[in-house]
């Protein structure tokens, strides 16, 4: 949705951080080479509230809207990316790495930062880091 949002109003968005979020081409990417895992089990989604599960079975519909809305603006992008997904396996985890990497390229400011050793939720593992990461990209005017 940040991706959506970024692409379609550029003069609202002072950059974009991608925090390990689900690439949108990741699901098509992983079937398409044969590996397994490639989406959430239908048991863990059945698992989770109705909002949620509106929101993961429309996630197609959000990646095509994604891709019709176009380029990044000229605003920096960083992706944040982990390495260790408890469900991945290296196989996986490269795929993902590489998807990040690719979206990183299509901002003309972009920038992937991979997170060695990291599990997928990096905005509580790695706090620290991720704060550092969004106000670099806050003009010294905006703090």
């Amino acid at each position: 949705y940040m991706e959506l949002f970024a692409k379609a109003h550029p003069d609202e968005v002072l950059g974009l951080v991608l925090v390990d979020s689900r690439p949108r081409d990741f699901t098509a990417a992983c079937q398409a080479v044969g590996l397994d895992g490639c989406t959430i089990p239908a048991s863990a989604v059945s698992s989770l509230s109705k909002v949620e599960q509106d929101e993961f079975w429309a996630f197609a519909s959000t990646s095509d809207e994604i891709r019709a809305a176009g380029a990044f603006g000229c605003y920096p992008v960083r992706v944040l990316t982990a390495t260790s997904h408890r469900s991945f396996d290296p196989t996986a985890e490269a795929l993902w790495e590489s998807i990040y990497g690719s979206l990183a390229k299509e901002a003309s400011h972009g920038e992937q930062i991979v997170f060695e050793g990291a599990g997928h939720y990096l905005q509580i593992d790695r706090a620290q880091e991720v704060v550092e990461v969004i106000l670099s990209l806050v003009p010294a005017s905006k703090l």
